[in-house]
């Protein structure tokens, strides 16, 4: 009887423990810690954002949009205090679930695929800024006419000589030990992929494939290496940071320009290089295109940067200028000119810089891989425009993430979440075109001839054969 009473009691405060978690959790979730913040997205995406501002054009409520940020913000707190995912902060805000409900409210209101936009809380969340990172299968094809057929026998489903009948933009070229080959990638924005599917046959066949990395070297922002009649210049960023690395950056890149003509080959190495400010990259090219200058003072070279802005769209608010100012950079000539319209297009004035027999006379190779990103991106758009077959892309694709550009960061004032907008949309440049190789959001440039992590080695043999 005693063991039974026991027992009783013991239930009865299980259930008095779970009625209490219930009680916890199960009122409303209060916006009111959030809604000072969410007055600033509100401001920050109208004043900051390109993208958000063209929504609106479009016909996006932003009353509608926050409110959406409110209720998806309600759903994901309750969950968090539920599941004990997460405890508010000392301001009463759940940072994730907050964060999560911004990224969420974006995919929801944003129509393009990538809006190269960061939401950072306590965890990372991309608002609609995925890469699509290479896989690769062991599955090679001999290319007979335009059809491609299996070379090597890969198991019992998969035999020499069956016929591919998928994508063709999964076939690559590869430079592989002082050949080409032809070989079965695919591209995903997962993280981890195990499986893919190939179409051979008309049949479609499930393959093991792997994740593809081709890994950067270690090193200083910036440096360059003398090999013989080669220089390579390795950049792993055009946005260096401390004041001190701005220095030693500046004048690195002022030796690479005082050099890089006497160089009948250049080796650009773009590998993980994470973007910033194209301007970082212009004394080279300008160097390269006119020799050796006095960068800031030849008007060509104005001339050039205005060239290289046609056709972009930017938003021209104080926001904009004061991001500009505290980040310790000059924007582009007149970029704040009118300050009547929201909007500034950069649009000709005279005709275009033409250059017939460019500085530099020889060839260029330049190594990207999918962490190739924004600011890098235009450098090689620059490179290929003006050089044209003198530039060879080797490596992966790029990662597609200059469409939309010029991002800076703002801070949510009580969540303290970090959100990174750009203000500038590149789809008009002309230098960003098709005909340049530009492929656009998530897909960036492709090489010309693709050298993966497992070949690396080869990146040398490769630009030795190529540079004779």
């Amino acid at each position: 009887m005693e063991k039974r009473k026991q027992e009783k009691k013991m239930r009865k405060f299980f259930l008095i423990g779970l009625l209490f978690i219930f009680l916890s959790c199960s009122p409303k979730i209060s916006t009111n810690p959030i809604e000072k913040d969410c007055e600033y997205l509100r401001t920050v995406l109208t004043e900051a954002s390109i993208d958000f501002n063209q929504a609106v054009d479009a016909g996006l409520d932003i009353d509608d949009f926050i409110n959406d940020v409110k209720n998806r913000y309600i759903k994901f707190a309750e969950k968090d205090c539920k599941t004990k995912y997460e405890k508010p902060d000392e301001n009463g805000i759940y940072n994730t679930a907050f964060a999560v409900a911004i990224t969420y409210a974006l995919q929801n209101s944003l129509k393009r695929e990538n809006t190269h936009m960061t939401i950072k809380g306590k965890n990372e969340y991309i608002a609609k800024s995925y890469v699509n990172r290479v896989y690769l299968s062991d599955i090679f094809f001999e290319k007979i006419d335009d059809a491609f057929y299996v070379q090597n026998k890969f198991n019992s489903d998969i035999a020499k000589g069956m016929k591919y009948t998928g994508n063709v933009e999964n076939i690559v070229k590869e430079y592989n030990n002082g050949d080409y080959v032809y070989r079965y990638i695919i591209f995903s924005e997962k993280i981890s992929l195990n499986t893919a599917e190939i179409n051979l046959d008309n049949k479609i066949i499930e393959i093991p494939v792997r994740r593809d990395e081709l890994n950067p070297r270690n090193g200083k922002d910036l440096w360059y290496e003398k090999k013989g009649n080669k220089l390579y210049i390795i950049a792993r960023t055009f946005k260096p940071h401390l004041e001190n690395n701005i220095e030693n950056y500046e004048k690195t890149r002022d030796e690479i320009c005082e050099k890089i003509n006497n160089f009948s080959t250049v080796i650009f190495d773009f590998r993980d290089n994470n973007g910033g400010y194209a301007a970082n990259f212009i004394p080279i090219l300008a160097t390269m295109l006119f020799g050796n200058i006095d960068f800031y003072n030849d008007e060509r070279c104005r001339k050039l940067e205005a060239d290289l802005e046609v056709g972009e769209i930017v938003l021209t608010t104080e926001t904009i200028k004061n991001s500009y100012l505290l980040d310790g950079q000059m924007p582009s000539i007149n970029y704040f000119e009118d300050k009547k319209e929201r909007y500034k297009t950069f649009t000709q004035e005279g005709e275009r810089i033409e250059i017939d027999n460019p500085a530099f006379n020889g060839k260029i190779f330049i190594i990207m891989n999918t962490f190739t990103t924004s600011a890098a991106e235009k450098s090689i758009a620059f490179l290929k425009y003006y050089f044209k077959d003198k530039v060879f892309l080797i490596g992966e694709k790029s990662a597609g993430m200059l469409d939309f550009g010029g991002s800076f960061s703002y801070l949510l004032p009580d969540s303290k979440i970090r959100i990174q907008l750009c203000h500038i949309d590149n789809t008009g440049n002309k230098i960003l075109s098709k005909e340049n190789g530009w492929r656009g959001d998530t897909e960036g440039f492709y090489p010309d001839y693709w050298i993966f992590s497992e070949n690396e080695d080869y990146i040398d043999d490769f630009i030795k054969l190529h540079s004779k």
